[in-house]
C-alpha cells in the first residue's frame, strides 16, 4: 500500500490479484471505480492518504516534488531514484 503515491502519476497501473491480471488502465479511471483494487488499496491506506493519493493522480500534487519538499536533499535523490526504477 505504501507504493500508491509513487505509483498514481504514471500513466496507466497494471492490477494484479492472484497471478493473473485483473485491471490495467490510467490510475484516474482506476480510482474512479471503488471496485478496482487501486482503489481498494488507496482507501486501505486511510483517508488523509487516499486524498493524497487522489490529487497525486488527476495532477495537483507532484509526489516527487512534495517528497522533497519533506526529506532532505540526500532523501529525495534516493526517493526519486526509487520512483523511478518501480
Amino acid at each position: 500500500m505504501f507504493l500508491c503515491p509513487t505509483v498514481a502519476d504514471s500513466d496507466r497501473i497494471l492490477c494484479i490479484a492472484d497471478g493473473r491480471v485483473e485491471q490495467f488502465d490510467s490510475p484516474e479511471a482506476l480510482l474512479g471505480n471503488p471496485k478496482s483494487l487501486f482503489s481498494e488499496l488507496t482507501e486501505a491506506t486511510g483517508p488523509e492518504q487516499a486524498d493524497f493519493i487522489r490529487r497525486v493522480a488527476n495532477g495537483t500534487v507532484n509526489f516527487v516534488d512534495t517528497l522533497a519538499a519533506t526529506t532532505t536533499s540526500d532523501d529525495a535523490i534516493e526517493a526519486e531514484a526509487i520512483t523511478v526504477s518501480i
